[in-house]
């Protein structure tokens, strides 16, 4: 039987011994889970406390703004960071890679009006009162963000964090 170049070399691969160790199937710790099937790869849980930097982009173009008495700028915000930019831009046509704000919820990110003494966080169906809240808060603490400071944070319409 005549067999082709790529058909001995998929045959090959099947049976050799040590397979490519990258395709090697990572089962869970103590055998199977519910839900896995052979050929699943497992990846283990990120631990809770592993401590991420946060990126905040665009914060020198909008800094400016913060000195004058009447000011507004947009953010879109998630827990790996924020990207603020002018009110004249559009949130969906602002982003970076993993901080991504797109129409009907598509997006990974929260987008954000910040004006004087009050930051407000538009709906998102995949943000938790919770989750918004967290995360608006560990924004605040941020050194970078000394300006806001006293802001409070409304998702909703709802206080979630009640500025001084």
């Amino acid at each position: 039987m005549l067999r082709s170049p790529l058909r001995r070399k998929w045959l090959k691969r099947r049976s050799d011994p040590k397979p490519n160790r990258c395709l090697r199937r990572l089962e869970p710790p103590g055998g199977a889970f519910q839900g896995w099937s052979p050929g699943t790869r497992y990846l283990p849980p990120i631990p809770n406390d592993w401590i991420y930097p946060v990126k905040l982009i665009g914060l020198d173009s909008i800094l400016t703004l913060t000195t004058e008495e009447h000011f507004l700028f947009k953010a879109i915000v998630n827990e790996s960071g924020a990207i603020f930019f002018p009110h004249s831009q559009e949130h969906r046509d602002a982003g970076q890679l993993g901080i991504r704000y797109a129409d009907n919820y598509e997006g990974n990110a929260l987008a954000a009006m910040i004006k004087p003494g009050r930051i407000e966080f538009r709906f998102h169906k995949q943000f938790s009162d919770d989750r918004v809240r967290k995360i608006a808060s560990e924004m605040l603490a941020d050194p970078l963000l000394s300006f806001a400071a006293g802001f409070s944070v409304t998702y909703q319409n709802r206080l979630l964090i009640n500025g001084s």
